[in-house]
């Protein structure tokens, strides 16, 4: 196990290879390294501070990865997404704006838990209820 640990000014990212294991601080705002390429299980669970992400180069969402971040608002997903795990964005409030860097077909592949009230897509918006085609 290699564990890198980046430090930057009022955070923490810790690293297991490519794996984002850990996430201690109180940033608004918060970017993901270029380095992760997934983002573990529990990883920003239950952080009350985080209030957008965007997640970069992410391949992965683990289970539970977002849950409880009740101030989640935006959320920056991109296209090298390959998996959202079950209930990764658990027990947060409706996100205002999730964008993701794709198709609405890509989109739909990437999904094994729930997915997001609504998201906006290269091609098109996702909603639970119909899909909207620009």
């Amino acid at each position: 196990m290699k564990y890198r640990i980046l430090n930057e000014m009022d955070c923490q990212f810790i690293i297991e290879n490519k794996t984002l294991v850990s996430y201690a601080g109180n940033r608004s705002n918060v970017t993901v390294p270029d380095c992760v390429e997934i983002i573990g299980k529990k990883a920003f669970k239950d952080n009350l501070d985080i209030r957008s992400v965007n997640l970069n180069k992410v391949v992965e969402i683990g289970e539970n990865a977002f849950s409880g971040c009740k101030n989640l608002k935006h959320v920056i997903l991109p296209n090298s997404l390959k998996l959202i795990e079950q209930c990764a964005f658990s027990d947060i409030s409706n996100s205002k704006l999730v964008l993701f860097d794709g198709t609405l077909e890509q989109y739909n592949k990437i999904l094994k838990g729930e997915p997001f009230t609504k998201v906006i897509c290269d091609d098109g918006v996702y909603s639970q209820s119909n899909i909207d085609i620009f």
